[in-house]
Formats: C-alpha cells, sequence, structure tokens
C-alpha cells in the first residue's frame, strides 16, 4: 500500500487533544453526527508518515496530519484513541511519566489538562458505526492498543503484587 509509519521528530503527544475533521468527515460514517473540532484522547511516538495510496485524510491537528484516513471506502485508521476515557488516559500518562519528564514534559500539567470528551463514545456506540461493522467488513485501526493495554494490565498486576 506504500504508507510509512515512523516516530515523529515532535516527540509523543499525550493528553487530551483537539482534532478538527475535515469537510468530506461529515459525510463518513465514521464521524457521523460529530462537529468539526472534537477532543481526544491521544498517546503516540508514531506517526503515518505517508498514507497508503488512495487514502483520504478525515482529522488532523497542529501535531498530528494524519489522525484519522479512510482507504478504498472501508479501511479507518484512528491515531486518536476513541476507547479511552480520562481515567485510562491519566493512567497511561502515569505509565510513561519517567519517560516524559526525561523529555522536559511537565506530566502534572498534562494530567490536570485531561478532560472528559463525549466523542470517543459517540463514535464507537453511533448506529453508523455500528451499520459499518455489521455490513462492510471494515478495518478500524487505532495505533498500538493492544500493546497500551498490555502495559496497563502489567502496571497494574506489578503494583496489585507489591
Amino acid at each position: 500500500m506504500n504508507g510509512v509509519v515512523d516516530f515523529r521528530s515532535l516527540g509523543m503527544e499525550i493528553g487530551t487533544a483537539n482534532i478538527q475533521l475535515k469537510q468530506n468527515a461529515s459525510d463518513n460514517p465514521l464521524f457521523y453526527n460529530t462537529p468539526h473540532n472534537i477532543k481526544a484522547h491521544v498517546v503516540h511516538s508514531q506517526s503515518v508518515i505517508r498514507l497508503p495510496e488512495h487514502s483520504v485524510i478525515l482529522a488532523d491537528n497542529s501535531f498530528e496530519p494524519h489522525h484519522a484516513f479512510m482507504l478504498n471506502n472501508h479501511i479507518w485508521g484512528v491515531q486518536f484513541h476513541p476507547e479511552f476515557n480520562e481515567e485510562i488516559m491519566k493512567s497511561i500518562i502515569n505509565i510513561y511519566s519517567e519517560e516524559l519528564t526525561a523529555e522536559g514534559v511537565d506530566v502534572a500539567n498534562v494530567i490536570n489538562s485531561i478532560c472528559y470528551t463525549p466523542y470517543g463514545s459517540i463514535i464507537l456506540e453511533n448506529k453508523n458505526t455500528y451499520g459499518i461493522l455489521k455490513t462492510s467488513n471494515p478495518t478500524v485501526l487505532s495505533s498500538n492498543v493492544l500493546g497500551i493495554l498490555s502495559l496497563i494490565i502489567l502496571k497494574y498486576y506489578q503494583a496489585s503484587a507489591v
């Protein structure tokens, strides 16, 4: 597909981010009934540097030019994490706190900026998303979800074993 993923020179984007949907996203079933400016929870050091051929960008922000895209009308990629809530986001920040501090990030400020956002749930729960999942045989990709969930579970069991 000729897409390229690599580490971003800007470092890690983590926290609750402002994301802008492109005009074409309003017609896209993944973003049905979602405003053009949303907040979403993010954590990533890598990014799609070059989208696969025939991809359409659906969302971006000043840090990440490819927060959401669609390929061939049935494959969606999202850089943000619609499955996260504020508690999960704060836990992930705590997991990365030493690394973030070493990079000069004010971890307390990032944690304090985490806020509730309904848009992940809206995207995952809207009837059109269910329609996509039931009828189109899609693929919805979220960056490093299993790796992050594994880290949370590992940290939880490490903490409870003490």
